[in-house]
């Protein structure tokens, strides 16, 4: 398999997830979101954040960027995460 060009996080409740999510996506609620801090994802690797109307994403690329990762991108809602990975799916394959 390919190793995929963004990482994408999803920033909703684990409940949110749980019912609908992108394959491939990685689920840090916002609550949860000082994880990344310390974690073992590539500072370097560009991220896409997003939640259900894109207020959490965008409170988490201010997070993700103070903790250091180079290139974070608040894509909104789960369904533009969504197409997006469909138009493009080396995002996250």
């Amino acid at each position: 398999m390919k190793k995929a060009n963004y990482n994408l996080i999803d920033v909703r409740s684990i409940e949110e997830f749980t019912r609908d999510s992108i394959e491939g996506s990685y689920n840090v609620p916002l609550q949860e979101i000082h994880r990344l801090a310390n974690s073992n994802l590539d500072t370097s690797t560009p991220v896409l954040v997003y939640c259900a109307s894109g207020m959490r994403a965008s409170q988490a690329e201010q997070y993700l960027k103070s903790f250091g990762y180079a290139e974070v991108v608040n894509v909104g809602t789960l369904q533009n995460a969504r197409n997006i990975t469909v138009t493009h799916p080396e995002v996250v394959k």
